[in-house]
């Protein structure tokens, strides 16, 4: 089965509610239902699977060891990589452990930095990389595709007659999701709304137990350090 369209979706959400012939939704406001939740339920898959999605960027920081965020997303139009998290940064021989400024308050005015390692934190918009200076780095993301609402028209098909990038035969949970959302207003016909939402919940569980194992492999369990923290 082919992925689903947006019209499609917006269809079966409104056969889900008994509101085909119902004016009390645009296809516009359901559009945007299902953009939110197409969006969310994104940033779920991804927190179960990290790797499921996944590129590496190569990022040049500014002569102060920055680099922004934005420079993490890439495509255009309805081919976008969306940044959603850092998965590891290296310099091609060497990888930077992720930092807090807190740790490392002065490591940016002075010379001071422990143990000779390499760091990045977070700070506002950019992350800074420790020691500061030029420095070409391979940064590993994973990414959200295009948003819904992003979708744009390639050529005669409107955007709304594009597959949606989500796992195939999985789309009743966007449309379980968007129904319940969407039959919340008022606050009309919450009995129903609940009811979806527990349906999106089961069949979610179920999805991100399967998506989140892609091997036979058991999971182990691991500690959080690694042996070149201890000259290993």
């Amino acid at each position: 089965m082919a992925s689903l369209t947006i019209n499609q979706l917006i269809t079966q959400t409104r056969r889900l509610m008994d509101a085909v012939e119902s004016d009390r939704w645009s296809d516009d406001e359901l559009s945007d239902t299902l953009s939110y939740v197409y969006d969310a339920e994104w940033s779920r898959l991804l927190q179960a699977a990290p790797y499921y999605r996944f590129q590496s960027i190569s990022v040049t920081t500014a002569s102060d060891g920055t680099f922004p965020l934005s420079s993490l997303n890439t495509g255009s139009g309805n081919a976008q990589k969306n940044f959603f998290r850092i998965l590891s940064v290296n310099d091609g021989n060497v990888e930077y452990s992720e930092a807090r400024y807190q740790d490392l308050p002065l490591a940016t005015t002075s010379s001071y930095m422990p143990y000779l390692r390499k760091f990045f934190y977070l700070a506002g918009e950019n992350y800074q990389v420790l020691p500061t200076g030029a420095v070409t780095l391979n940064v590993v993301v994973n990414y959200k595709p295009t948003s819904l609402r992003d979708y744009v028209n390639v050529g005669a098909t409107d955007k709304r007659d594009i597959p949606v990038d989500w796992p195939e035969n999985s789309e009743n949970i966007l449309v379980y999701e968007a129904a319940a959302r969407s039959l919340m207003k008022g606050g009309e016909s919450m009995p129903t709304a609940n009811a979806f939402l527990q349906m999106a919940n089961a069949e979610r569980a179920d999805f991100l137990d399967e998506i989140r194992r892609r091997t036979i492999y058991p999971t182990r369990m691991a500690y959080s350090d690694i042996a070149s923290d201890w000259g290993g």
